[in-house]
């Protein structure tokens, strides 16, 4: 009888240690899950814009590496809020954004629809004379803050969307036009350039129930070595009200 259990006395113990580690691994698995694709963390690092000019990523990170430059958010990033049948009936049924213009500066271009990349940033257009709308958050017209992003100082000096962007003023409109044909008009309020460690909560998220367009685009002075821009430029939006 003694010789019994102390044969299975190293098997249980073998058998715990397996089904422990087994556990720790699923508790991770699930702990790692976002099914939102949304950033939760407060202390979440928010890089706005990237520029092609000499590199080829073309993502704007969320997440600070080394090579990008980023300016911080102390909240979550906001997503599309539920909308009520009550709520369509106010705003009108909104289709998908399909082109940005304003007049001032001469931009009139196509709006290509973009979300997170695999390494947890917010991606950018793939071609320099479009801009990309976040389609993880508002759609323009919908209450919060809908976020636009476009590139500037493309490379070998082909044209991009925003390069004309700094000359926009106070008070300049901005157009979008959906896929139903309605078209959404924006007047500019406030621009802010942020620098590498600023708070951008305000960029992404609004808690006064109106609806906002924010556009991104880089500024500043270009840096070879970490091959962005030191700087970046948001204009800051509010639906016209008649």
């Amino acid at each position: 009888m003694k010789k019994i259990i102390s044969f299975k006395w190293p098997v249980y113990v073998f058998i715990a240690i397996v089904v422990i580690i087994f556990g720790i691994v699923i508790f991770s698995l699930v702990a790692d899950q976002n099914p939102h694709n949304q950033i939760n963390d407060s202390t979440t690092l928010l890089a706005i814009g990237t520029s092609t000019s000499s590199a080829t990523s073309t993502s704007i990170p969320i997440i600070a590496t080394s090579s990008t430059v980023s300016i911080k958010s102390t909240s979550p990033i906001e997503s599309a809020p539920p909308v009520s049948i009550a709520s369509l009936k106010v705003q009108g049924v909104l289709g998908l954004p399909t082109r940005i213009k304003i007049p001032t500066i001469g931009v009139d271009a196509h709006l290509e629809y973009v979300g997170l990349t695999s390494a947890g940033a917010i991606d950018a257009p793939k071609e320099p004379a479009n801009a990309a709308w976040y389609d993880l958050g508002p759609r323009p017209g919908e209450n919060g803050n809908a976020i636009i992003d476009g590139h500037y100082g493309w490379k070998n000096q082909i044209p991009a969307v925003f390069d004309s962007l700094h000359k926009v003023q106070i008070g300049d409109k901005i157009y979008i036009q959906d896929k139903n044909g309605n078209s959404i008009t924006f007047l500019v309020k406030k621009i802010k350039i942020y620098g590498k460690n600023d708070d951008a909560s305000s960029v992404f998220n609004s808690s006064d129930g109106k609806s906002h367009l924010n556009l991104i685009t880089c500024g500043g002075i270009w840096d070879a070595l970490s091959k962005s821009y030191s700087n970046r430029l948001v204009i800051f939006g509010d639906k016209e009200v008649l």
